[in-house]
């Protein structure tokens, strides 16, 4: 499983089990999301960015 696969898989966690697993889990959930996020941002902003170029292709 590649990171990217593994962060959006994180991301849909629900956590389960003892209370220092689940907000630990929670941590992560938070972390991944945010990762996730800032992918798809930088995605956007490198297709915005070079757009006249993608678009001579």
């Amino acid at each position: 499983m590649g990171t990217s696969e593994m962060m959006r898989s994180l991301a849909r966690k629900r956590p389960k089990g003892a209370e220092l697993v689940a907000d630990s889990l929670l941590v992560l959930q938070a972390l991944a999301k945010t990762w996730v996020a800032e992918l798809e941002a930088l995605v956007v902003e490198l297709v915005q960015d070079n757009m006249p170029v993608l678009l001579k292709i």
